[in-house]
């Protein structure tokens, strides 16, 4: 079945039950932020991921002995950053500089939770990940507004994925900023979809292969193999939604 038709399917059940609509919504967010921090972490951390219920018992302000105070201040500001995100969508429908400055300003907030003032990056560093190397960190700021303007082109021509895709990747591509890069560009490609009346992703997928199927468009100018995997998993969050009660 085609994503609009799920979408619709979803919608005109939620009409009739706001309180499911109110429970999806909450797990949206859950989900979206506990699957960054395991994105984030996946290759420097020592211990197992934090748990939905963890990430829960932190968003309330407790605090767990058995984690680091970098653990508490991530998902604080994934918090942060995903109840942005939502609120924004009322005064904007498109993707600009200033939000994505905003995005990752509170993704890289420090211990005493201040927001950084520069948070672009001023080295050229090797992005394993992707197996590439981003342009050179003069040009950084120049490269960005390219791919802003490239999508502000294309913003009325392509549906809500297929632009989530395009920005998550050119993003990704420049690499602008000294952290948090990747956590930025899912904001930024699940802010598309949810300005587009679409669910948020979790990134739930294996992270390899969307790291290369990211690297594939990078690397290979090839978009097919990011967007067919982001509709997969976009499709399995719908059919999942509509099986609950």
């Amino acid at each position: 079945m085609k994503l609009a038709n799920l979408r619709s399917d979803l919608n005109e059940r939620l009409k009739k039950k706001p309180e499911l609509k109110r429970k999806i919504t909450a797990i949206s967010k859950l989900q979206w932020i506990e699957s960054s921090y395991d994105f984030d972490t996946a290759y420097t951390r020592n211990v197992e991921a934090l748990d939905t219920e963890d990430i829960q018992q932190i968003i309330k302000g407790e605090y767990l002995v058995s984690r680091t105070v970098t653990d508490h201040i991530m998902v604080r500001n994934y918090y942060d950053m995903v109840k942005y995100v939502y609120g924004v969508l009322s005064l904007k429908s498109m993707t600009d500089l200033p939000l994505i400055e905003r995005i990752n300003r509170i993704l890289t907030r420090d211990e005493m939770l201040r927001e950084k003032e520069d948070v672009y990056r001023r080295s050229v560093p090797i992005v394993k990940e992707f197996a590439m190397v981003p342009p050179h960190h003069q040009l950084v700021k120049e490269e960005l507004m390219k791919v802003i303007k490239d999508y502000n082109i294309m913003h009325g021509q392509l549906d809500p994925v297929l632009r989530g895709c395009f920005i998550h990747n050119e993003f990704l591509r420049v690499y602008p900023f000294s952290a948090s890069n990747e956590a930025t560009a899912k904001a930024l490609l699940n802010f598309e979809l949810l300005s587009g009346g679409y669910l948020p992703l979790a990134f739930g997928m294996e992270k390899e292969e969307f790291r290369a199927c990211v690297s594939r468009h990078i690397n290979n100018g090839d978009p097919k193999p990011f967007f067919e995997l982001i509709l997969k998993e976009e499709k399995k969050r719908y059919l999942q939604f509509l099986e609950m009660e």
